[in-house]
């Protein structure tokens, strides 16, 4: 296809179900922007990748704090300004705080990441992995990720469709801006997989 699709809903929409259809309809390689991100974290956390990306995945597990991921106290408060939990007061400075998988995907992009890399970083690993095959982003959200794909890939398209009951409450992410000068498809997911399918392969020229 030597396209690439990046989907951008909100949580529960349906992205994974959509983009796999979407691979396989064309032969592109489903991908995240954030695949990178587990990779750095699991490292990080002194994890093995698939625990880490087991955990983090899950509705459940993701937001539960674990002892497998443990941060001291003064970096613990430093994410507490960023996720708006309360920081922990009148501990030893060498006492350890259990975090959350999703915490400390958090801590990793927010803290660790994005102030020594860029904010654009991840996207320009997203970038140099794009195969000739084509890609379709199942993570899009952040802006700044964007931009990278936007300059090294030809043809890139959005595709933002909402769906009844789902919204951003809660994530990180959000809808994509305007300014790419990027082709966007903005539509819903109230129907059958096929229908939204078949929509975006239209938009795309497929």
């Amino acid at each position: 296809m030597n396209k690439t699709i990046i989907l951008n809903a909100p949580p529960n929409a349906g992205k994974d179900t959509i983009a796999m259809a979407l691979c396989g309809a064309t032969g592109a390689m489903h991908t995240q922007m954030k695949d990178h991100l587990y990779q750095v974290t699991a490292s990080l956390f002194n994890l093995p990748l698939v625990k880490l990306r087991g955990m983090a995945t899950d509705r459940e597990r993701k937001e539960r704090q674990t002892q497998l991921l443990v941060l001291p106290i003064d970096k613990y408060n430093q994410l507490c300004r960023i996720t708006g939990n309360k920081p922990v007061r009148g501990v030893s400075p060498k006492s350890c705080h259990a975090i959350s998988p999703r915490e400390a995907l958090i801590y990793t992009s927010e803290i660790v990441v994005k102030p020594t890399f860029g904010r654009d970083y991840f996207g320009k690993i997203a970038n140099s992995n794009i195969q000739p095959c084509g890609a379709v982003f199942s993570d899009g959200g952040f802006d700044e990720e964007i931009e990278p794909i936007a300059r090294g890939q030809k043809d890139v398209y959005i595709i933002q469709f909402e769906r009844d009951g789902c919204t951003w409450s809660g994530d990180s992410r959000g809808w994509l801006s305007d300014h790419h000068a990027i082709p966007t498809l903005k539509t819903h997911n109230n129907g059958t997989v096929e229908e939204l399918v078949n929509r975006i392969l239209d938009f795309i020229g497929e």
